[in-house]
């Protein structure tokens, strides 16, 4: 977790030196260009998966950190939802 935590810490280092927004309208325009330049990478219609992948994860995770999203608080809801419906 806490790898991730300062993974976030440099994409918003890099956003404030770039001046670039990670509010929800102007962070939210990124997300959603970067998701569908992702699911155009998947779809073969150009860019790399993996590229546009890290391109998704940086807006998310510079957003969530700008926003004092809880890392830990996330995970555990993830988890929480991954664990519905799974019996062992």
């Amino acid at each position: 977790m806490n790898n991730l935590q300062e993974i976030a810490s440099r994409c918003i280092i890099k956003c404030k030196q770039e001046k670039w927004k990670c509010d929800w309208s102007n962070g939210g325009c990124y997300l959603h260009l970067e998701v569908s330049e992702f699911i155009e990478a998947l779809r073969g219609k150009g860019g790399n998966p993996a590229h546009e992948a890290a391109d998704v994860l940086f807006v998310l995770l510079a957003m969530m950190k700008e926003n004092k999203i809880s890392f830990a608080d996330t995970f555990d809801y993830l988890n929480d939802e991954i664990l519905k419906g799974v019996h062992y």
